[in-house]
């Protein structure tokens, strides 16, 4: 696994993290969809880079 890749898994579980916290806080609707997009694009830069 190169630095790369480690970094994408590192950023993946920070911004899980995040969205979590975020559910547990209530915050407004549109952060956590900006919280998911990011997720979502640093899963698909893991899985398919």
């Amino acid at each position: 696994m190169d630095g790369r890749r480690l970094y994408s898994v590192l950023l993946f579980l920070a911004s899980k993290i995040l969205v979590d916290v975020a559910e547990f806080n209530t915050l407004r609707s549109d952060h956590l969809v900006i919280l998911r997009l990011t997720r979502c694009q640093i899963a698909y830069a893991f899985w398919y880079e």
